[in-house]
């Protein structure tokens, strides 16, 4: 695996879970505290994709290495695939969607981590760190928008 694939698998990712959120912000559109929500963590995750098209281009024109690297999650990426479907096909409840972006954003964060570290040139390393805290922001405000529900 090298390190054009992993970053084309995270493009693949951050735009997939985009993806699901707009679905969201469609779904409860009557609802403009949860639109915005959505439309805001939407927007984030299309600016995340946006950085790793960058990190492709940038990596994919010099010589990097990721062998100590594991397979990308291709796991993640069907999971994501196949959440995206199921969210398209039946409108959840707000907390429902919250609970679920919850753990997307959880399982994301962990995959983050588990890239940190494993490229020779540390921006490539720092975009990943970058990525797992916009990760934790964006379960702090689902929390929090949970907590609202209750």
């Amino acid at each position: 695996m090298n390190t054009c694939d992993l970053l084309e698998s995270c493009i693949r990712i951050e735009r997939t879970l985009a993806e699901i959120y707009e679905t969201f912000m469609k779904q409860q559109a009557d609802c403009s505290e949860y639109a915005r929500l959505w439309q805001k963590t939407a927007q984030e995750e299309h600016n995340h994709e946006q950085q790793f098209v960058l990190a492709k281009r940038l990596a994919c024109s010099m010589a990097t290495s990721t062998a100590r690297a594991p397979q990308p999650s291709d796991e993640l990426l069907q999971h994501l695939e196949t959440v995206r479907a199921r969210v398209a096909d039946t409108m959840l409840a707000p907390g429902e969607a919250i609970r679920l972006a919850i753990g997307l954003e959880e399982q994301l964060s962990s995959f983050h981590m588990d890239k940190m570290h494993l490229f020779s040139d540390e921006s490539t390393n720092s975009l990943f760190k970058a990525m797992m805290k916009h990760d934790n922001e964006h379960v702090d405000a689902l929390k929090k928008a949970f907590g609202s529900l209750v």
